[in-house]
């Protein structure tokens, strides 16, 4: 069990520098718009302040939408037993299957994330505003980092496998 907590350890490293490259991302659109609204005002696409109302409600409520479905996500996929099946692609490596198959349910979590910080980029270009935009990626950068990788997941992942392997 030493070596699993081990190798647990050295691939969260490298999920964890994946995750903090995605986060950064969004700080980064959120830069780049500040930099736009300060520098090189658009012209808002939108001019009816009630439509660009409505879109900015909209957008929250899709925002709390997204996080519930990954919050909904991540409880499922982890208490499945799906972690622990092989894929095609996957049979000549040599660590716990569990590993590929915890890190493509975290690309799939942080690309729903993504759908909040997108919608900000899209209501700043179409209103020309800065601060529900702002928020939006704000949302969306602390839920991700919120939503990374975890030891006591893959912890108990790699307990469960073991307990899978011992009935078998």
């Amino acid at each position: 069990m030493e070596e699993m907590s081990t190798l647990i350890r050295k691939k969260l490293q490298s999920f964890r520098i994946v995750h903090l490259m995605m986060v950064f991302g969004d700080i980064i659109y959120g830069i780049v718009m500040l930099y736009i609204y300060k520098y090189a005002p658009l012209q808002p696409i939108l001019k009816d302040l009630e439509t660009i109302s409505l879109l900015k409600y909209s957008s929250f409520l899709v925002a709390v939408t997204v996080i519930a479905i990954v919050i909904i996500i991540r409880k499922s996929m982890l208490a499945s037993d799906s972690m622990f099946k092989i894929k095609e692609t996957n049979k000549s490596i040599d660590e716990p299957v569990f590993f590929a198959n915890y890190l493509s349910m975290l690309f799939t979590i942080w690309a729903i994330i993504q759908i909040i910080a997108v919608i900000g980029v899209v209501l700043f270009l179409m209103s020309g505003k800065i601060i529900v935009p702002l928020v939006l990626i704000f949302i969306a950068a602390s839920f991700k980092l919120f939503n990374g990788s975890r030891f006591e997941e893959l912890n108990q992942l790699a307990v469960k496998q073991e307990s899978i392997l011992v009935q078998k």
